[in-house]
């Protein structure tokens, strides 16, 4: 049985400097052990801001990388799946992280590592968001190799630019009986929609995409039900039965 030791915050961001730092030193600080945590930063080969700031910010020398991406329009599916596939951090558990969410809770990187190793790697794991998702959808997440790989399919449905993706993910976990939510782990959702006053270049990028995305949701469903079964048929979980 393999033992998850490290956990890969793999996070695209643009030009936000401010929540970026956020979201790391909040991860560096309230976490058990820092050898524990590694960053991917899925970085536009145009957004010198960001390359100038990871280049530079010493808590995270030697434990960071940047993958680039050259996309015009945002694309997240792509981004976290160019992480997924590049990615030199291949013992690391797999995450979905935004750039706007900060840890909250001390030893949250234990609690997780906890979570996935006894479930043997098969667990999809969340946490609470402190903001409108809670336990209904993974807007953060945390699974393994083993599991997507076993999914056949890519670790983000590629049909989705934004937004649509974590609920694929909360289905397959609610079809399959993998989904594990963490209540007692916060990491607080900074959403720009808390100060909606507050809308920045990454938000105004985002929205027509999110709008996109929202028109499909019939097709998040089938997608979902294709890869809880695959798993299914993998001996991974089994289908939840509706009582």
């Amino acid at each position: 049985m393999t033992e998850y030791k490290r956990i890969c915050l793999m996070m695209p961001t643009f030009k936000r400097i401010s929540k970026l730092k956020t979201c790391i030193d909040s991860a560096l600080d309230t976490c058990s052990n820092k050898e524990s945590i590694v960053f991917s930063f899925c970085l536009n080969v145009n957004d010198t801001i960001s390359r100038e700031f990871v280049s530079s910010y010493s808590r995270i020398t030697g434990m960071y990388e940047v993958i680039d991406e050259d996309t015009m329009q945002p694309n997240l599916s792509l981004y976290w799946n160019l992480m997924y596939d590049t990615t030199k951090y291949r013992d690391a558990i797999v995450t979905e992280i935004g750039d706007d969410m900060i840890f909250k809770t001390s030893g949250w990187d234990e609690k997780i590592l906890k979570a996935i190793n006894e479930s043997d790697g098969l667990a999809i794991v969340h946490c609470d968001d402190d903001f409108i998702a809670h336990e209904k959808c993974c807007v953060n997440l945390f699974v393994t190799r083993k599991l997507v790989d076993a999914s056949k399919k890519p670790f983000m449905c590629e049909f989705f630019h934004a937004d649509m993706i974590d609920s694929v993910w909360t289905m397959v976990g609610l079809m399959t009986g993998l989904k594990k939510y963490l209540s007692d782990v916060v990491i607080y959702h900074d959403h720009v929609t808390r100060q909606k006053s507050a809308v920045d270049l990454t938000c105004s990028r985002l929205q027509p995409v999110q709008r996109e995305a929202n028109q499909h949701k019939a097709y998040a469903v089938a997608y979902a039900t294709v890869v809880a079964r695959n798993l299914i048929e993998n001996g991974i979980g089994q289908w939840n039965t509706l009582q």
